[in-house]
């Protein structure tokens, strides 16, 4: 019996970790950075398999467009964040008196999903970047939120090979508590980071947990659970 227990805990393991590798992970946004399209205490699924190209040719896959959300490791693999590619391999960028310029041609900015915040800025936003022509394995990737994301404006461009896969699904969000905190904290000044989520003080009360279980539920935003989230062309 017990040998049995352990041998289904050891698949439902093996499953587990082979679906977040190379199929579905979650993720949790924690920053503003992508605002209005992704929300501080917004849970995700991110699609690993769509931009694998040949790496998985048994699975569906697509080449990443101008304007698709993407989730990419960070310089030297540290962290995970979600910004949106505004430009890719062979495109020139620019950014010009805050505006988006792409192979000389200005971005409307309701297309690019772009949120101000009224000259209040949490980051040192370049109002002007250079025309950079990006190699055929870059990407141009910024966050809808421009006034408070750290992107391609300070960092410049995303090296294909860093990109873990797209954002697709908002499966659970969750409002902040009277303390203005969703699960946890996270500088404004940085990008969101993105894929810890939130851990059970194991040796709370049940009592506690329950309360506490009540309280995320209470502050649910339920008109973004099982929000779809969709690619906005360029």
């Amino acid at each position: 019996m017990a040998g049995d227990l352990v041998r289904a805990a050891l698949i439902g393991s093996i499953l587990a970790l082979f679906v977040q590798t190379f199929l579905v992970q979650p993720y949790a946004i924690v920053s503003r950075s992508m605002m209005p399209t992704l929300l501080p205490g917004d849970y995700v699924l991110v699609n690993r398999f769509v931009f694998a190209g040949d790496d998985r040719a048994w699975l569906p896959t697509r080449a990443i467009a101008r304007g698709d959300l993407v989730l990419f490791r960070g310089a030297l693999g540290h962290g995970r964040y979600v910004k949106r590619c505004v430009a890719r391999g062979g495109d020139l960028v620019a950014i010009r008196d805050d505006r988006t310029v792409l192979n000389h041609l200005e971005v409307d900015a309701e297309r690019a999903w772009i949120r101000r915040s009224g000259g209040v800025r949490s980051v040192r936003c370049p109002a002007d970047t250079p025309p950079l022509r990006l190699l055929m394995d870059e990407l141009y990737c910024l966050g809808d939120h421009r006034d408070h994301s750290v992107d391609s404006r300070h960092i410049g461009p995303i090296e294909r090979q860093r990109v873990l896969g797209e954002p697709f699904l908002i499966y659970w969000s969750t409002a902040a508590d009277s303390s203005g905190t969703t699960f946890g904290s996270a500088s404004e000044t940085t990008f969101e980071k993105i894929g810890d989520t939130e851990r059970h003080d194991q040796s709370l009360p049940w009592a506690r947990m329950l309360d506490e279980t009540k309280n995320r539920l209470a502050r649910t935003r339920w008109d973004r659970v099982l929000q779809p989230l969709q690619p906005n062309e360029l």
